[in-house]
């Protein structure tokens, strides 16, 4: 068993088998579709409940963090079982999940129940960026590493690790207040697709007009990311 546990929050995306067998952790964060607050883990892998609510809702979908209590809770639990936690979580850029990991390892810390043994650590990176970075630590500990082996091996990765990603439309970045009705509406009609990276934000990096094309694209940069 190893020694240092490996938090991490639901918008890594891991398969629960992985999860499972390297023994991670996982703290849901909280979405609504206009119904109220539910957790993002009860999909458990299966997203198409999720975007037929998205398409049938009028409403903006938003998300919240964890909350300090969630963190509290899991951090207490692990602290009783494992020398120290290290925390891998979505980048600080888009959610305010770092920050309530934070103030409940502070908590802990105040109330001398091993807070100061909780390690938390910005992604800069949401999805699949996140889930390699978790896999870093999770393998890292299982292979005996201490808390700055784990921890070194996460940043290696951070620095290592780039992910595009290819939208199809632009409606939910409409939705969202990240572009203007008017550049939704003339990217749709123009069947533009973004090619965006999210790191510390959310940068726009290239768009194009079909999908075979963005997918061309996409496999263009990996190619010049390996060179």
């Amino acid at each position: 068993m190893a020694d240092i546990a490996v938090v991490t929050d639901s918008t890594g995306y891991l398969p629960g088998a992985l999860v499972d067998s390297l023994e991670i952790t996982v703290v849901s964060l909280y979405y609504d579709v206009g119904g109220g607050w539910l957790r993002e883990s009860e999909f458990d892998g299966d997203f198409a409940q999720f975007y037929a609510q998205l398409d049938a809702s009028k409403s903006v979908a938003t998300t919240s963090p964890p909350t300090v209590e969630d963190f509290i809770e899991v951090f207490e639990q692990l602290l009783q079982q494992y020398s120290a936690v290290i925390s891998v979580l979505i980048s600080s850029g888009v959610s305010e999940t770092c920050s309530m990991a934070r103030q409940a390892a502070e908590k802990l810390d105040s109330e001398g129940l091993g807070g100061e043994r909780v390690v938390v650590i910005d992604s800069a990176g949401v999805a699949g960026h996140l889930g390699i970075e978790v896999l870093a630590a999770a393998r890292a500990a299982a292979g005996g590493a201490d808390l700055q082996g784990v921890s070194e091996r996460v940043r290696q990765a951070r620095q290592e690790v780039r992910q595009w990603i290819l939208l199809d439309k632009l409606e939910y970045l409409r939705r969202g207040g990240r572009v203007g009705s008017a550049a939704a509406w003339i990217g749709s009609a123009l069947d533009l697709k973004p090619i965006i990276v999210s790191e510390s934000e959310v940068k726009a990096v290239d768009r194009v007009r079909t999908r075979r094309r963005g997918i061309e694209r996409l496999i263009e940069l990996m190619r010049q990311r390996r060179a």
